[in-house]
């Protein structure tokens, strides 16, 4: 039978069959293999309970059958509860990391850690534990599923961690970062022969990976020699080892953490799960099966140099008359027979394969090698800790014999000799002896009639020489008398004896008692165990690995303040504390118990010895301008889209997005919080539809500005005036020009009233307009700028006796041209006028006096003249101080003779004339009273400023010795009034 091919179980039906699982597994899609997952063990009531606590451990949990872990037995587990179980040691690491670490306390040790974090049940969460000798079914199903091996554990520990919060919970529960919660579960199964350790997860319940420090831990260290990590340790990525499984809730991570033989001497666990050890030598039929074919597995022992244990040495199975399999160890690889031929250089490399008739022989690794077999048997061969070990696993449980017992389900009837006799699960060591070697298919011992056996137990028992008999043990205490009590059983006597002894050595030793008869001799040589311990400290096998060693030195259980071989050094509690990094950690002297951690560093706290970190954002927030994200012992500072970090760290400033290329704004950029910008525009101008280009606002045509003349300019106007009329102070109405100011006498010849036409007229100003645009440049009439233009007012037209007399006037749009101007203009271009076919006869003013000045007077006038001129330069000079020092604005601008000066474009300034009524110039050409000077400037694109160095400097000579800048309407030119 071959179960229907039905990993779990097979159920006939009418014509068919139907597979089915075990708990905690599904059918594949092929409807026969059975995958899936352990969820949680349910725990009983009365279990270890480990709550209240930041970094503790539980109390030692025994083991007397011992724990194979790495190349060790251990008999003692702690529950921690950072997630982790130790061995041999409670361990209160916080500080998860990768396996072997970096610390003294853990590299060492024995651990299993399903998720080793810093865990903090001080206010909520516990850790529950249990130790299971029986109902162990679902867990061992679950090994051999997953390994592919039988497997029967007899002893587990299953440790679940509930509603675990992250350090420090305790301190602070209000935060909402700290209130997550893992629920997750270890199971630590055993043999004797061999150890699983299982880790169970869900998707649900594990809800954090990191507390303040590394991210957790998963994996198992064995004293530093053997380790493993899983994947994603210290990584954020941990968290999903909770969530491999897509169809179920449940995860599993398994790992075999031990697989030992003491001694050598091989033990053997029979199919239904019974363990024992034999020391026989020879070659025994340890598994035969009987179905359609016989298919026989044997193993040959030899001794170990220099010992009395014995070890495999070599394996031959197969079915009979079919294909069978040599392998023979050596050192700590194999010599490989497949039907007589050797193959041990053709398997050489991971997963290579030879193949039988009815086998497949495959090298699954440097020390292991599986054969399996067409009828389902399989046979791995591997080397452990320099010893070759054999696993057979078989399809079904029908008519096997052998050193594995029958596998029925019951231990009881495992020891079963060739007569029938089954010896007890409970058997001495000799008797399991006579059952063991009635497989030594060298003696033969399966094939003698019962009778011929008892002949030959008799033969046996008749060789024995004179016993010398004690107790196996001789237990010497070094600190006290120690005494040994045995009995000797000679031919013709026996008695009772007794040995004292004060030993106070731990040096090795030995201690034999010898009889002698007239049959021979016998001795007795018990072991010695040895109890060295000091200060308080009690002796214990617990962690020995060969407990057959004589003399047989016992460890010591020491009381906490002690350590060492013999508990008598001070034990450092720097080794069960964890300082946080670069703190020192200072140990209390015995007897005293304990250490203490210094000073945590700056950013940290400390609580109850850990260094716990200050949220420097939580504590003040304006640490930070803009964002403060809090990091281990220090503060980081960022900033939002659009500021960058200043360089003291903290502060964060704005892009300025209009800095290089103005923000794409021809005229004013904003920067909105370094995210956008916005552009404006001057006054005078306003912004085109793509909202970055300014284009001139033509005042002129918006609405009336001017009475007479409008003229555009970039970003402003200016108004004018029609000859005849001059512009007003508000710089926007004209007012007429009185006929008879600033006139001017031309006498023409050759024309008169009749035939002095209007295209002679025309002609006539258009060259006198010629003659003052030329003249007023290079003379500066009126302090016009050099682009004014000249009109010219022909009042009157009159015949004389020299011709006509022309009674005219030149203005620009402000002023009317003084009469002396005027005269010696025309005076001095009097060959322009001549060229234009004009020929002038005088220039005179109305009213001209003819009087002559005597002497004196004009002496008098000269001296008068010169001191005013003489006092005008003065005056001139102390207003271009003043200017210069002391310029006062209502508008908030400083004004300095010859500097630029930023100003919007309505702006203005007027320098009023304070005390004096009139202004000259150089050349006493009287200009009329000076009331103001009005300043303009004119706008840039990008910088409204002007250069006024010539237009805020009179060249007339003036009385004016203070000005007062006030706001008035601007113009283009500077004027005098």
């Amino acid at each position: 039978m071959n179960n229907g091919n039905c990993s779990h179980f097979c159920t006939n039906t009418n014509g068919s069959f139907t597979c089915s699982c075990r708990i905690g597994f599904a059918l594949g899609g092929d409807n026969k293999t059975c995958t899936g997952y352990l969820p949680f063990v349910a725990l009983e009531r009365t279990v270890g309970v480990l709550s209240g606590t930041d970094d503790g451990y539980s109390y030692p949990i025994y083991s007397n059958q011992g724990i194979p872990f790495g190349t060790s037995i251990q008999y003692q587990a702690y529950v921690g509860a950072n997630g982790i179980i130790s061995f041999g040691a409670g361990y209160t690491s916080n500080n998860p990391q990768l396996f072997p670490t970096n610390n003294a306390v853990t590299r060492n040790a024995y651990v299993v850690a399903p998720f080793w974090s810093d865990n903090d049940l001080r206010l909520a969460g516990s850790v529950t534990y249990q130790v299971f000798t029986s109902q162990l079914a679902d867990v061992n199903a679950f090994i051999s599923d997953t390994t592919g091996t039988i497997f029967t554990g007899t002893w587990m520990l299953v440790a679940q961690w509930n509603g675990a919060h992250p350090f420090p919970h305790g301190s602070n529960p209000t935060s909402s970062a700290l209130n997550v919660t893992n629920t997750y579960q270890a199971i630590v199964i055993t043999d004797t022969i061999q150890s699983y350790a299982i880790f169970t997860y869900n998707c649900q319940l594990l809800q954090w990976v990191q507390s303040q420090f590394n991210y957790a831990v998963v994996g198992f260290n064995a004293g530093g020699t053997d380790y493993t990590n899983y994947n994603f340790s210290t990584t954020a990525q941990i968290g999903g080892i909770a969530c491999n499984n897509s169809t179920y809730p449940w995860s599993n991570v398994v790992y075999n953490i031990g697989k030992t033989i003491a001694n050598g001497d091989p033990h053997f666990t029979t199919l239904d799960g019974k363990t024992y050890t034999f020391n026989g030598w020879g070659e025994y039929k340890v598994f035969q099966q009987q179905l359609d074919s016989t298919f026989l597995f044997q193993a040959r022992t030899a001794p170990i140099v220099n010992t009395s244990a014995t070890q495999f040495v070599g394996f031959a199975f197969g079915s009979i008359g079919s294909d069978y399999v040599e392998i023979q160890a050596i050192g700590s690889g194999f010599i490989i027979l497949l039907n007589g031929a050797n193959i041990t250089n053709n398997l050489t490399t991971m997963n290579s394969q030879i193949s039988g008739e009815m086998v497949d022989v495959t090298r699954t690794g440097i020390s292991n090698v599986a054969s399996i077999f067409t009828n389902g048997i399989s046979v791995t061969i591997s080397i452990v800790s320099g010893l070759p070990v054999f696993e057979i696993g078989v399809s079904t449980t029908e008519n096997i014999t052998g050193m594995l017992g029958n596998y029925n389900g019951d231990q009881n009837d495992d020891f079963a000799l060739p007569n029938g006799t089954v010896l007890l699960p409970n058997s001495t060591d000799k008797q399991i002896y006579v059952f063991g070697q009635s497989c030594n298919m060298a003696i033969g011992l399966a094939t003698l009639s019962t009778i011929a056996q008892n002949a030959m137990n008799n033969i046996i028992a008749s060789s024995f020489p004179p016993t010398i008999m004690g107790p196996a043990v001789f237990l010497i205490n070094t600190s006290t008398v120690s005494v040994y009590s045995f009995t000797g059983n000679l031919t013709n006597s026996s008695g009772l004896y007794s040995f004292s002894t004060i030993y106070s050595n731990t040096t090795a030793a030995t201690i034999s008692f010898l009889a002698n008869d007239t049959l021979g001799s016998a001795i007795l040589t018990p072991q010695l165990k040895i109890c060295a311990c000091k200060n308080g400290g009690t002796c214990t096998q617990d962690g020995i690995l060969n407990l057959e060693e004589n003399p047989l030195t016992l460890n010591c259980q020491c009381p906490p303040a002690w350590t060492g071989a013999f508990c008598e050094v001070d034990y450092n509690g720097c080794l069960d504390l964890v300082c946080f990094p670069g703190v020192q950690c200072v140990d209390v002297p015995a007897p005293g118990t304990g250490a203490n951690c210094g000073p945590c560093p700056d950013g940290y706290n400390k609580v109850d010895n850990k260094c716990q970190d200050i949220n420097e954002c939580a504590v003040n927030s304006s640490y930070c301008s803009q964002v403060c994200t809090n990091t281990a012992g220090s503060y980081i500072c960022s900033c939002y889209s659009g500021s960058y970090l200043g360089s003291d760290g903290k502060t964060c400033n704005y892009i300025d997005l209009c800095n290089g290329t103005n923000g794409g704004c021809s005229q004013i950029c904003k920067s909105n919080y370094g995210n956008s910008t916005t552009c404006s525009c001057m006054n005078g101008y306003q912004l085109a539809p793509d909202g970055s280009t300014c284009n001139d606002i033509d005042e002129c045509q918006i609405s009336p500005k001017c009475n007479q003349v409008c003229s555009n300019t970039n970003g402003s106007y200016y108004c004018s005036c029609k000859a005849g009329s001059l512009l007003n102070s508000d710089m926007q109405t004209c007012s007429a020009i009185p006929e008879t100011l600033n006139t001017v006498l031309v006498t023409l010849a050759g024309y008169t009233v009749d035939n002095f036409t209007s295209e002679a007229q025309t002609k006539f100003v258009s060259t006198i307009q010629s003659i003052f645009q030329t003249y007023c440049t290079g003379n500066r009439c009126s302090r016009q700028a050099t682009n004014t233009q000249y009109m010219v007012i022909i009042r009157s037209v009159v015949n004389s006796a020299a011709g006509i007399v022309i009674t005219l006037q030149v203005q620009t749009s402000s002023v009317v041209l003084s009469a002396s101007v005027v005269t010696q203009a025309l005076m001095m271009n009097n060959g322009a006028l001549l060229s234009a076919g004009f020929t002038v006869v005088s220039v005179t003013t109305p009213n001209q006096p003819t009087s002559k000045l005597s002497g004196g007077a004009i002496a008098g006038i000269v001296v008068g003249c010169v001191a005013a001129a003489v006092i005008a330069v003065v005056l001139i000079l102390l207003l271009a101080l003043i200017l210069h020092q002391h310029c006062w604005r209502k508008s908030q601008y400083e004004v300095n003779s010859g500097d630029a000066m930023n100003m919007q474009k309505t702006e203005h300034i007027v320098i009023n004339n304070l005390y004096a009524t009139t202004a000259t110039t150089k050349n006493d050409d009287q200009f009329g009273e000076v009331s103001s000077i009005h300043l303009s400037f004119e706008e840039r694109p990008v910088k409204a400023t002007s250069n006024v160095a010539t237009e805020t400097t009179m060249t007339s000579e003036t009385t004016t010795t203070s000005a007062v800048i006030q706001n008035t309407v601007p113009v283009n030119e500077v004027t005098a009034l």
